[in-house]
């Protein structure tokens, strides 16, 4: 975003996140996983250099991630396209940075590269802006 200041896009990086904490925390609660897990995807901060605004949006997923079974895995990847899963991918990369949560993580992990194939983790290391640092 051409023109604004790193804390201007950080502020705008914390108001989208708040709303998605808002939509995805309603659609868990209201047990619809496939609709929490996309939002929890929607508009990454892929450019944001706040760690607080980064594991906010992991713990979004993880919410998400944690409403399903893990035979209801390869039903909930049904609903993802390409983005998704490169989104993913790099919020697992980034939980797995951690032990809490590491097994439901590798599970995904596991999932993600048989449903949508090596691609996204190429994506994933190779993108200047990502979740992962």
């Amino acid at each position: 975003m051409d023109g604004l200041s790193q804390q201007e896009l950080e502020n705008i990086y914390a108001l989208a996140t708040e709303e998605r904490e808002r939509n995805v925390y309603n659609l868990v609660n209201g047990g619809k996983g496939k609709e929490a897990l996309i939002e929890s995807l929607r508009k990454p901060p892929l450019g944001s250099e706040s760690d607080d605004i980064k594991d906010r949006s992991l713990a979004l997923v993880t919410s998400a991630l944690a409403s399903f079974k893990e035979d209801q895995i390869p039903t909930a990847l049904d609903a993802l396209n390409s983005e998704h899963f490169d989104n993913l991918i790099k919020y697992l990369y980034r939980g797995l940075r951690r032990p809490e949560n590491s097994n439901l993580f590798l599970k995904w992990h596991g999932a993600v590269v048989r449903r949508a194939g090596q691609g996204c983790l190429i994506r994933a290391i190779a993108e200047r802006k990502n979740l992962i640092n």
